[in-house]
């Protein structure tokens, strides 16, 4: 049963990216690189949403079982951590969780992220493929 989420993950980076013909690079500030701190990995994914999203805790609980050994951050602008940390606990979510409250990230990465939710991305926050359907 691992393995078929594994490729119906994998599928959907296949099904709904866009191939980056030049690499585009994500603006990170420092403190979320601290954050995230990627460095020593060469690979991670990085889901970007708004919070409210029930379905959106689904898809990152399979992401976070399945790809457990890719790092998974999650970055959302929402400001109700009670209800994301509520929500994270429920799934067992072992990744990073970013709270962007001032939407800096959104509004640095938004040529991205306005259309791609979730990224595949190398340790220089340069973008391997994004997916246009928030899997995460």
């Amino acid at each position: 049963m691992r393995n078929i989420y594994k490729m119906l993950i994998l599928l959907s980076f296949i099904a709904c990216n866009e191939k980056v013909v030049e690499l585009e690079k994500l603006s990170v500030s420092e403190n979320i690189k601290r954050e995230i701190n990627n460095s020593s990995r060469e690979l991670g994914i990085i889901c970007y949403f708004e919070g409210e999203c029930s379905f959106c805790y689904g898809n990152i609980m399979n992401i976070n079982k399945n790809l457990s050994d890719t790092p998974l951050t999650i970055i959302t602008q929402t400001t109700d951590t009670v209800l994301i940390n509520y929500n994270l606990d429920k799934i067992d979510f072992k990744g990073n969780l970013i709270i962007d409250s001032t939407s800096h990230f959104y509004k640095k990465n938004e040529n991205v992220l306005k259309h791609n939710k979730l990224l595949l991305v190398n340790s220089n926050y340069e973008i391997l493929k994004k997916s246009k359907v928030s899997y995460g």
